[in-house]
């Protein structure tokens, strides 16, 4: 799904800054367009106010304030894609590509893999987030609004995966995303690993708010899988 939203008082660099800290919310927007795409791109005309038929282009430029072009990823949570747009009467551009988040929204919200969990090799394995009150950035969590997880593998070693992440975030990595039921917990199964994980490589396990325009995991933890 694509997102256009106008921002009415905030520039580009005070949505990055809200992005950055965590502050950023329902009151700072003053409209949001909504669109689904039918195959890789979203024309203006496709975009709506929550079904109600209304033309981007009457609102688009008016009144200033900063205009987000946010995708959100089918096949794993949260934002995969920001984009500000300008509006220009003169730009003869036809097509904006919506890509990675800006380096410096990225990097301060990779979630450094902070914490290991032992998991036995080769055995389905369920984990718990009910009981999570404080995200990997230290901002408190509401558990219920985890709904989603992540499985990733990366050809690296763990203490490599932080500086990995930093590069290339979760781009590189081998990844299945499940649904974490509503109490809580999802298994190694329902993330694509019914005989569960392997000695092989680096495997992690990102937990997401897939409502969250922060485009990094609330828990992110390296699995430890032992013989």
């Amino acid at each position: 799904q694509v997102q256009f939203t106008g921002f009415q008082e905030l520039d580009e660099t005070g949505v990055l800054d809200a992005l950055e800290d965590g502050t950023l919310g329902q009151s700072e927007v003053r409209i949001a367009f909504l669109c689904t795409p039918r195959a890789s791109a979203c024309a203006f005309s496709e975009f709506d106010v929550f079904g109600h038929d209304f033309r981007v282009s009457d609102a688009f430029g008016d009144g200033g304030g900063a205009w987000l072009l946010t995708r959100w990823g089918a096949g794993s949570a949260g934002v995969q894609g920001l984009e500000f747009l300008r509006p220009d009467p003169g730009s003869g551009t036809g097509s904006v590509r919506c890509g990675a988040p800006p380096s410096r929204v990225r990097l301060a919200n990779v979630a450094v893999a902070s914490e290991s969990l032992r998991v036995v090799a080769g055995k389905d394995v369920v984990f718990d987030g009910s009981s999570l009150e404080v995200d990997a950035r230290g901002w408190p969590l509401e558990p219920r609004r985890v709904d989603a997880a992540t499985l990733l593998h990366l050809d690296a070693s763990p203490d490599d995966v932080p500086s990995v992440l930093e590069d290339h975030g979760f781009e590189d990595a081998w990844a299945v995303r499940g649904d974490v039921g509503a109490n809580g917990r999802v298994s190694l199964s329902a993330l694509g690993r019914p005989a569960g994980i392997d000695l092989d490589g680096t495997w992690l396990l990102a937990l997401w708010t897939s409502s969250s325009w922060v485009p990094a995991p609330v828990f992110l933890a390296v699995l430890v899988p032992e013989a």
